[in-house]
C-alpha cells in the first residue's frame, strides 16, 4: 500500500514495505544527516521488515522532486500486558494498533529543510496511513541531539 499526499511542490508518500522505496532516495536524506544511524539505514530496516515479519508505514516527503524527510514506522496489532489481556473477553484487540518507529535500535524522522513544515507532513501522513485504530504511537531515540524536536514532539502529545 502506498498512500500518496500532494500539494504546494510537497509530495509526501507513506509504504508499508521498504521494498516499495528507492533505497537511493531513502539513503539519500539518511546520509545527509548527522543525526542519521545504522538504525535508519534502508538496510536495517528491510532486514527486520523480513526477517521480523513486520508492517511498515515509512514516511518519504520531498520538495520539488528532492528527498527531504524519512519517517521510519512499524504497525503491529496492540500489546497488552498478559494480566490485562486475560481479562478481555475476546482475548483480543486486533482492530487496533501501535505505531513505533524503531526496535531493535532507535531512530525517528529525519529531515532537512523547514523542520515543521516537514515533520507536519509527515506526522499527517503517518495519521492518514494509520487511522483511527491505533491507539499509541512511540518514537524511540538514544541521541540527545533528538531534543531539538522536543517541543514539536510535544506540540503533537508525545
Amino acid at each position: 500500500m502506498v498512500i500518496k499526499m500532494t500539494g504546494s511542490g510537497v509530495e509526501v508518500r507513506t509504504y508499508t514495505t521498504m521494498n516499495n522505496i528507492c533505497r537511493d532516495v531513502w539513503e539519500s536524506v539518511r546520509s545527509r544527516s548527522s543525526r542519521g544511524s545504522i538504525y535508519q539505514s534502508y538496510d536495517w530496516i528491510a532486514t527486520l521488515e523480513r526477517t521480523l515479519y513486520l508492517d511498515g508505514r515509512h514516511v518519504v516527503v520531498k520538495e520539488s522532486g528532492n528527498p527531504v524527510g524519512i519517517f521510519p514506522n512499524f504497525a503491529t496489532p496492540l500489546r497488552l500486558p498478559s494480566k490485562v489481556e486475560r481479562l478481555l473477553p475476546n482475548k483480543s484487540l486486533d482492530p487496533f494498533l501501535e505505531v513505533w518507529s524503531l526496535d531493535p535500535g532507535y531512530g525517528g524522522p529525519i529531515v532537512h529543510g523547514d523542520k515543521k513544515a516537514i515533520l507536519d507532513s509527515c506526522f499527517r501522513a503517518l495519521s492518514r496511513a494509520v487511522g483511527s485504530r491505533t491507539l499509541s504511537h512511540y518514537i524511540r531515540c538514544l541521541q540527545p541531539d533528538y531534543v531539538r524536536y522536543a517541543e514539536y514532539f510535544e506540540s503533537r502529545g508525545y
